[in-house]
């Protein structure tokens, strides 16, 4: 099945991979096979919990309104006392870092910083709340 790609032309692989959908070759590879629909073969890449909801109600929105309550206002204010390495910034974050002291008490030094990458303000982990997210058609 892949053999049908190794002789491909180093400028059209460029060119697809800046280009093209994610991962192409592979994807293209199992076109025509009829193991794979072509909704599912052609869809567009999804993060895992932002896959497994809808557009209209996503996970993240789910997990912040229970959270909501979970987690309250004074909590947060005295979020940078309680946790003075990497202070949580949401909610979210907040309960998450209750758990992890809870099973790794004492070792929040082992996460530097948080994971979100540097070239964003965003502060939620969702790339659905990212600017340049758009859904596909026809979940809108």
């Amino acid at each position: 099945m892949f053999n049908k790609r190794t002789n491909t032309d180093k400028y059209l692989l460029l060119f697809l991979l800046q280009h093209g959908v994610e991962k192409h070759l592979l994807r293209d590879s199992f076109r025509d096979q009829g193991l794979i629909p072509d909704e599912i073969l052609w869809r567009r890449k999804e993060a895992f919990s932002d896959g497994v909801m809808s557009v209209k109600k996503s996970w993240y929105v789910c997990l912040q309104e229970h959270l909501e309550d979970m987690v309250n206002d004074d909590q947060m204010e005295k979020a940078p006392q309680t946790f003075p390495h990497n202070p949580p910034r949401s909610k979210e974050a907040y309960y998450f870092r209750q758990v992890f002291e809870q099973r790794f008490p004492g070792r929040s030094q082992w996460l530097p910083h948080y994971w979100l990458p540097r070239w964003t303000q965003s502060s939620d982990p969702s790339a659905r709340t990212l600017a340049f997210y758009t859904p596909d058609k026809e979940e809108q």
